[in-house]
């Protein structure tokens, strides 16, 4: 008998490893064996080779821009609890990265800021990967006494926090619960996805467990929900204000309220679902959603107002397009834009700090245009001059037009 169990331990030396479902807080830690190490004096190692009070495990990828700016404040704390801490750096396999792309990075990290990134690295990790399964980074695992102490995000990286548990000190942690973004925000498998016929959501906080975006849910091509994460109010508005109205620009959207703080703070998430059969109504549902709840009231309305009119000034047609692929390069140092629609162009001018008001487009052309802008886009002056190689100006006006008033209540 004693054999037999022998020889399933020699076959299988890694089956604790591989069957282990995630980790739940309190678990003991498997002693993982790291390979492909860098910026240590072993080539691999375990956990159990690393003797500190705790361990900390920073997942990142070097793509990750948010990971970066956390490694100046890890690599502080390493150095000022030295021994009795362990930050370690787990680079997963999935993200992408390999050990050429880290030490490129490390040395590129060392040339910027004229100091080596010291902190132990693992590359190409597929094993706490398993363990600690997440959607987000940076993902920290915290461990002590072998078992697993907390999940949490960067904020609860502090000296603080390290302290209170060095000395022994159970420590509030809010934990990081990534969620599925695939799925609706806030839901579990139980909710039938395939089959939702109605779903909407509206969280004030921030969440540590989702990124900050916006997209959208669809079908096929049809978009029939819409998910804003960790986003602000104002750009939830804007959201449900272009979904109803495309052509509207920045330029007539209307702030009536004393302190707009609340509205540009990114700490709500939204996620809404109609029916497939019932996109239209995604939009104005979102907004109903949004005045509803949020403390706000979104609405259009038409208002007079100075613009710039985009108007033709000759019968020629230099802004006929010659063909081929699409190219919108209006935002380069050398704006250009080839084959596409002048709604293109309008959006351009009304971004542009130099025109200063809402640009009108009073040309009448339907078809597809070519216009370049060789001396940029900077100045009223070289914006007319660009214009006026094909037969274009912006000449001032007062017209009617339609606004997007956000107000408190």
């Amino acid at each position: 008998m004693r054999f037999r169990y022998i020889l399933v331990a020699l076959l299988c030396p890694c089956f604790t490893v591989f069957s282990q479902t995630p980790l739940s807080i309190g678990d003991p830690v498997p002693d993982i064996q790291f390979e492909n190490i860098l910026n240590y004096p072993a080539k691999k190692v375990k956990l159990s080779d690393l003797k500190n009070d705790l361990v900390i495990l920073d997942f990142w990828a070097t793509w990750c821009t948010s990971c970066l700016q956390g490694f100046a404040k890890l690599d502080s704390l390493q150095q000022e609890f030295k021994d009795r801490l362990q930050v370690l750096l787990i680079n997963t396999k999935n993200t992408g990265d390999d050990v050429i792309k880290v030490e490129a990075f490390y040395k590129k990290w060392k040339n910027r800021t004229g100091k080596p990134l010291e902190l132990p690295t693992a590359v190409n990790d597929t094993l706490a990967d398993k363990l600690f399964r997440h959607q987000l980074i940076p993902h920290y695992i915290w461990i002590k006494d072998g078992k697993l102490l907390a999940v949490t995000s960067s904020g609860v990286i502090t000296a603080e926090n390290i302290r209170t548990i060095l000395n022994g000190t159970s420590a509030a942690f809010t934990m990081k619960r990534d969620q599925d973004t695939e799925r609706p925000i806030f839901s579990t498998g139980d909710l039938p996805a395939t089959g939702l016929l109605n779903y909407s959501v509206l969280v004030k906080g921030w969440f540590d467990g989702l990124p900050s975006g916006n997209r959208a849910r669809r079908a096929d091509t049809i978009i029939h929900g819409r998910a804003m994460t960790n986003s602000s109010l104002l750009d939830m508005y804007k959201t449900a204000m272009r979904g109803i109205n495309a052509n509207i620009s920045e330029r007539q959207v209307r702030l009536l309220v004393k302190d707009s703080s609340e509205l540009l703070s990114p700490s709500y998430t939204l996620d809404i679902i109609v029916p497939v059969e019932k996109a239209g109504d995604l939009y104005p549902k979102m907004l109903e959603l949004l005045n509803n709840y949020s403390g706000y009231h979104g609405r259009f309305k038409k208002q007079e107002q100075r613009c710039w009119l985009l108007v033709r000034t000759n019968k020629g047609d230099q802004l006929k397009t010659k063909g081929g692929v699409i190219e919108n390069s209006l935002w380069e140092d050398k704006p250009y834009l080839k084959n596409g629609k002048m709604d293109i162009l309008v959006d351009r001018l009304n971004s542009l700090k130099a025109t200063g008001r809402l640009v009108v487009d009073e040309t009448g052309y339907s078809g597809k245009i070519d216009i370049a802008f060789g001396e940029g886009l900077d100045s009223m002056e070289k914006i007319q001059d660009g214009l006026g190689k094909y037969g274009l100006r912006l000449k001032e006006g007062v017209r009617w037009v339609e606004v997007f008033e956000i107000i408190a209540f």
